[in-house]
């Protein structure tokens, strides 16, 4: 995900938060006093920064059943902004949601999935950072009309700009099967959408809620288009009339980014250093590339820090050599990282070409000099993948059990361990006994 930790990304986060905190704070009150003044918000928010917070926002407004209290209002709004020439079957106050749908065999979530009636499902596809994933859209499509008929379904694609889906994710000799059953929408255009729930909020006298999602709305302005348009709306009648409430909200914010900022830094680190390596251990244990006398070190990756950092996995009664997952030392953007696969020690394989063999097996792209002197290092590469070389809120994303970042990191670790796990049973035999 670009621009994880810009300032603005920032502050971006810390607001859907307060938001998504606030909408579940108003779930056990009374319908017609919370519409009116949903009167406990608390904007100390408890969301994982690592989740797509903007998708569940999002579906969150758009959940006829959500904690915002206002029915179908919200996706009244956008079937009529939007999907007014799709005729959407059954009752909008009857529809469900769902994030993160999965489809069979792992093979991807669809970000947000609502059914309405028995037939028709609808497929929103936020991309509002990352980039498509491989034949992504196509997948989509081919799994929503097995499921329910080329005609019984939409996909709805968010982008910045409003731009279709790439070729990556669905083939251009491909793209007219969705002619009919794609349609793309941009931040702009859901930036007004939001400004309509605002609206409509407000005259349904839920006050916060009302300037909450018009926040929302400025900062979906101001991080895709890059305009701030709240500013001096906010200046207005109602700032006047709310004044207090506004600046209290202000001071909220500021405090949960600081606080924001510190969390994100440690779950990241907490991540690399520990939740990761135990993930590939086990998965690598399961597949029965390792096994009991093996073991894996604690990381002291830290993201402040500029410097070749890791975790470790190694033979128990390895004593010279160590396999790590390191970072290396060079700016790639701010929140943003690049990582390899080493071979750490300060003894080299005696064998020829045993470079170039690891590198063969891996795919890894051969560096011009293989070692390293701090760490001591006798080989690494990077990923081969472009989309995997730098990491950022989709890799962090992808640290949990089944996830994608889990999967690539223990897949490579499998090949080099397979590479090299004879080569240095070898060196330490004859270190130890010599």
């Amino acid at each position: 995900m670009d621009d994880l930790i810009q300032d603005e990304k920032t502050d971006f986060e810390n607001i859907l938060s307060l938001l998504i905190k606030a909408f579940r704070d108003y779930k056990d009150r009374t319908l017609e006093k919370y519409k009116q003044i949903t009167p406990d918000f608390n904007a100390f928010s408890t969301v994982d920064p690592l989740e797509l917070q903007l998708s569940r926002l999002i579906g969150e407004l758009l959940n006829p059943h959500g904690a915002h209290g206002q029915g179908s209002l919200f996706l009244d709004l956008f079937i009529k902004q939007f999907l007014q020439d799709k005729n959407i079957p059954g009752e909008s106050s009857q529809a469900s949601l769902e994030l993160e749908h999965s489809l069979p065999d792992n093979s991807g979530r669809i970000d947000i999935f609502m059914h309405f009636g028995k037939s028709f499902r609808l497929a929103i596809e936020n991309k509002p950072f990352a980039r498509d994933q491989p034949s992504q859209i196509e997948r989509y499509y081919e799994y929503m009309g097995k499921n329910y008929g080329s005609e019984n379904f939409l996909i709805l694609y968010f982008s910045p700009d409003g731009s279709d889906p790439s070729d990556f994710s669905m083939p251009k000799q491909d793209s007219h099967k969705l002619d009919k059953q794609l349609k793309s929408i941009s931040y702009a255009e859901l930036a007004n959408w939001c400004g309509q729930c605002a609206a409509e909020a407000k005259k349904k006298k839920a006050t916060r809620l009302s300037i909450l999602i018009e926040e929302f709305s400025e900062y979906m302005n101001r991080t895709f288009l890059g305009r701030n348009t709240l500013k001096n709306k906010m200046l207005g009648e109602q700032l006047e009339e709310y004044v207090l409430e506004a600046y209290e909200l202000n001071l909220l914010w500021q405090e949960n980014r600081e606080q924001y900022e510190t969390r994100w830094q440690n779950k990241i680190n907490q991540l690399i250093n520990e939740k990761l390596p135990e993930l590939v251990f086990k998965n690598l244990q399961t597949e029965g590339i390792i096994d009991d006398n093996w073991e894996w070190l604690r990381g002291d990756f830290d993201i402040n820090k500029k410097s070749i950092r890791g975790f470790k996995l190694k033979k128990k009664n390895w004593k010279n050599f160590k396999l790590g997952l390191m970072s290396d030392r060079f700016e790639r953007g701010k929140g943003k990282r690049s990582f390899f696969l080493a071979l750490l020690s300060k003894i080299n394989i005696e064998r020829e070409n045993y470079t170039a063999d690891y590198y063969k097996s891996t795919g890894c792209n051969p560096e011009k000099d293989p070692t390293l002197k701090n760490p001591s290092t006798i080989w690494y590469g990077y990923f081969p993948d472009k989309d995997f070389q730098i990491w950022g809120y989709e890799q962090w994303k992808g640290i949990k059990e089944g996830g994608d970042t889990v999967i690539r990191v223990t897949d490579l670790f499998k090949k080099l361990i397979g590479a090299c796990e004879a080569d240095i049973d070898r060196e330490e035999e004859k270190l130890q006994n010599p």
